[in-house]
């Protein structure tokens, strides 16, 4: 499938590797409630190393713990060869993983202090794994409005309507309840999430000068490489970001350095 789509998208495909995090959903699968970190990254490494092994050689042998390929062949291949890949980790294990073996790290923070130590801990840890160019994308939920009030007023509003109940079930299900937690890890906010805010943890909200001055502050202190967005309303809120936000990150550079985050356009 990914090599269908980096044909069909001349070189532009990625894929972001999903090591574990619903502890419902693993269950379905077999992984079960008992998979710890250690584990879960074990596996997703060994899985890495066979797409990758299928992606750049005829036929593959492969004899690992969780994998086991004899005379495997995979066609087509991706035009870049081997499409960049990222991984949503915050544990000390999940970053070294992604430093030894992906292109890039995607987190979202609970607070702007959570960010810039998550931003700071990922920078360190490449360059203990000699991975000088990973890269580092930080979530954002971003809400806008007119003035600063205007943009509280709605998170206000949203948090007020907030389905306890649904994010209590959300919060278990990602084994908050039943595992053991990992402090370096994102699981241990959940309950701070689900008990707080009907909207993401890595909200930030202000009029357009506040969020461009914001974004601006934390991708220079977490030394982030790329900002993903989402947000409340995908209509009027991409709009403003569009046009009123990113305008204001792009006069002050932060444009150029997401465009060279970006993977390369490869036409044959």
């Amino acid at each position: 499938m990914i090599a269908t789509s980096d044909q069909i998208s001349l070189g532009r495909s990625g894929l972001n590797i999903v090591a574990g995090g619903n502890r419902s959903s693993e269950r379905q699968m077999g992984i079960g409630f008992d998979a710890d970190n250690p584990e879960k990254y074990r596996r997703a490494k060994e899985w890495v190393e066979v797409v990758k092994a299928l992606w750049t050689e005829n036929v593959v042998d492969y004899d690992g713990e969780f994998y086991t390929l004899l005379d495997c062949q995979s066609s087509p291949k991706p035009i870049q060869g081997v499409p960049r890949m990222i991984c949503a980790a915050t544990s000390e294990i999940g970053l070294e993983f992604v430093a030894q073996q992906l292109d890039g790290v995607m987190f979202e923070g609970t607070t702007d202090e959570r960010v810039i130590e998550l931003g700071q801990r990922t920078r360190r840890i490449a360059e203990a794994n000699d991975k000088p160019d990973l890269q580092s994308l930080c979530i954002f939920m971003v809400v806008p409005g007119e003035t600063d009030a205007d943009a509280a007023r709605r998170v206000e509003l949203y948090s007020q309507a907030k389905d306890t109940v649904a994010l209590d079930n959300m919060a278990r299900e990602f084994g908050m309840r039943s595992a053991a937690l990992d402090p370096t890890s994102n699981t241990a906010d959940l309950k701070r999430w689900a008990e707080t805010m009907a909207l993401s943890t890595g909200t930030i909200h202000g009029s357009p000068a506040t969020l461009a001055e914001r974004l601006a502050d934390l991708s220079d202190k977490a030394e982030l490489d790329s900002l993903i967005f989402i947000m409340p309303d995908f209509v009027t809120d991409l709009q403003v970001l569009g046009e009123e936000v990113l305008p204001l990150l792009e006069a002050n550079g932060y444009g150029t350095r997401l465009q060279g985050a970006l993977p390369p356009l490869v036409r044959s």
